[in-house]
């Protein structure tokens, strides 16, 4: 909302894949990675503080943490990604499956990981290394089978 509010009367939407308000944002990566940055640190700073993050500065840092973040990697996706090739085509392709996947793993495995004695930071990396290489790793099985493929909505 605050994107659409604060970009939409300066750059609306086109619809044009070549020339859209997104140039901004590629232009501007290199400010969205220092705001990221920034953010991030307030962000953990605030949970493992135990600071309240309901209404006030803690929604206003989440919300601003995932702005600054989304911006950030289309920017550099933008500046960086020029042409396709075999890499792109296999990642474009894993795509579905891996949103799909993700969110069972974190609900699967974080139920459990959420009940250990251990700290927010060890598990925020757990949690995404296996997120992470289970949809992966569930993405190369069901590349294997016509049938499996069909299910995840892929050729």
């Amino acid at each position: 909302m605050i994107a659409a509010l604060t970009l939409g009367p300066h750059w609306p939407t086109t619809h044009n894949l070549v020339k859209d308000w997104l140039d901004i944002v590629e232009r501007r990566r290199r400010e969205f990675l220092v705001g990221g940055n920034l953010t991030a640190a307030v962000f953990y700073a605030l949970r493992l503080s135990g600071a309240p993050t309901g209404l006030g500065v803690g929604v206003l840092v989440h919300a601003y943490f995932g702005f600054f973040w989304i911006f950030l990697l289309a920017g550099y996706a933008r500046a960086h990604i020029k042409s396709g090739g075999p890499w792109l085509a296999y990642e474009n392709e894993a795509v579905y499956p891996f949103y799909i996947l993700h969110q069972t793993f974190l609900v699967v495995f974080g139920y459990g990981l959420v009940q250990q004695p251990w700290s927010i930071a060890v598990k925020l990396a757990i949690a995404m290394a296996v997120a992470f290489f289970g949809s992966w790793a569930g993405f190369e099985l069901i590349r294997c089978s016509s049938f499996t493929r069909q299910l995840f909505g892929l050729r």
